[in-house]
């Protein structure tokens, strides 16, 4: 609650400000401000005194970064057309801070691909449980070419993207949503590695220490040990958003005997990049890279012996962020679906159970995606069993694990979704 001298002289400008306008009248005091200043400084600025003209300077700033904070990115871009203080002030690193905070409103962007071939890539938008999918516009794709996108995380109201051309990537995407901005990337290397998969391994975080988006690719490649042919070695390159070009790190780590690198199965989380191998011996581990340190993580982190049965089920194990801490959900030898959650970063096997779902109350004759996670909720595309059922369109549902409630999504017909990340607006430039 506001003092009562600061809360009297921020009321009374509001009021000249507004006029004769009759204003909303909201539950709370907050709220009643916070709408106040939409509508007043959107459309009754021009209609202050020579007394009171810089607003500023009357209202306490400490006040307006509180209330201002709070408000849907919309408005304060409109607040930035008000005037040029204005406009510097939304633009503060603190206030961008403070907002960035109070910014609790957890969206679902989710990418897919048409089923008829008649359109290119989209992405769509979940607001809330309640609500259907709505498409947002893509900057960066031309109306008239078939692209694919696939999601390599989202951190800080910024999107990563890898942009796809008949099978080819051609280029990393650092897109912000709420503000349509985006920028180009070139990957760290032109040419094709020996012995990489063809699938980029990139890590993608903004970095609030230093107040900039930092990414990494991984390629792996391959041994050059004569007495253990499969061993599977790690170099990355690192990019700085603002510098020039990547910067290969002296970092390099190496796996004896894998069997398979899965640069398809990664998640970026804290500013470690977390990645999925196969030994030889059916065993899976996590493999990281530190952002923070642009180093290889020495502990390779086995994954519980449980969900060594998992490739006999042709479903890979899925590295996703669950409450903040690195988690695995697979498939036990029982076509259970399992949640394990790493308990710490610094022991080499320390998972936890978290939940253990019975596959056949979630599918009613079909296989349910793991697509992503989104407020403690597993996003899930739906498959049918029968030959040619791949033809058929996606259906999209949220599994709340803790009520047992299965929520199908409404969208668009004739999609199949690919990948879903947690969002939150915010106007960080790209």
């Amino acid at each position: 609650m506001f003092p009562t001298p600061r809360w009297n002289r921020f009321s009374s400008l509001i009021s000249s400000l507004a006029g004769n306008t009759t204003i909303i009248s909201k539950n709370t005091r907050t709220d009643q401000v916070n709408y106040c200043c939409v509508y007043c400084l959107s459309h009754s600025f021009n209609r202050m005194d020579a007394g009171s003209s810089n607003f500023l300077a009357v209202a306490d700033e400490s006040v307006l970064v509180e209330i201002l904070s709070k408000l849907p990115l919309k408005s304060i871009y409109r607040f930035r057309c008000v005037s040029k203080e204005w406009n510097a002030f939304t633009r503060t690193s603190y206030f961008l801070d403070r907002h960035r905070l109070h910014s609790s409103r957890r969206l679902l962007l989710i990418s897919s691909s048409s089923l008829a071939d008649q359109k290119p890539a989209g992405i769509s938008l979940l607001a809330d449980e309640e609500t259907a999918l709505s498409s947002l516009n893509i900057p960066f794709l031309p109306n008239d070419a078939r692209w694919d996108l696939d999601f390599v995380g989202s951190s800080n109201g910024l999107v990563c993207c890898n942009k796809f051309l008949d099978g080819n990537v051609l280029a990393i995407i650092v897109w912000n949503p709420a503000t349509t901005q985006f920028s180009y990337h070139r990957h760290s290397f032109e040419k094709e590695l020996e012995n990489a998969t063809s699938y980029p391994l990139i890590g993608f975080d903004f970095m609030h220490s230093t107040n900039v988006y930092k990414m990494v690719e991984v390629f792996p490649y391959g041994s050059d040990d004569p007495d253990d042919p499969l061993k599977l070695g790690f170099g990355a390159a690192v990019f700085t958003q603002n510098t020039p070009s990547w910067r290969v790190v002296e970092s390099r780590i190496g796996l004896a005997s894998c069997k398979m690198c899965y640069t398809n199965q990664s998640t970026t989380l804290n500013g470690v990049l977390y990645w999925l191998v196969e030994h030889t011996s059916n065993g899976f581990a996590v493999v990281s890279f530190s952002l923070h340190d642009e180093a290889f993580k020495d502990i390779c982190k086995s994954l519980p012996e449980e969900i060594c049965y998992v490739s006999d089920n042709s479903i890979l194990p899925t590295l996703v962020s669950w409450r903040n801490s690195l988690a695995v959900v697979g498939v036990d030898q029982g076509d259970n679906l399992v949640l394990w959650v790493d308990s710490t970063a610094d022991q080499e096997s320390d998972w936890i159970e978290q939940m253990r779902i019975r596959w056949p109350s979630l599918c009613e004759g079909s296989w349910l995606l793991l697509r992503g996670v989104w407020k403690d909720q597993f996003v899930f595309s739906k498959k049918g069993y029968e030959v040619g059922a791949h033809n058929e369109p996606d259906n999209l549902f949220l599994y709340n694990p803790i009520t047992e409630a299965l929520r199908k999504v409404h969208g668009e017909r004739n999609n199949f979704f690919r990948f879903a990340v947690s969002y939150a607006e915010s106007n960080v430039q790209p």
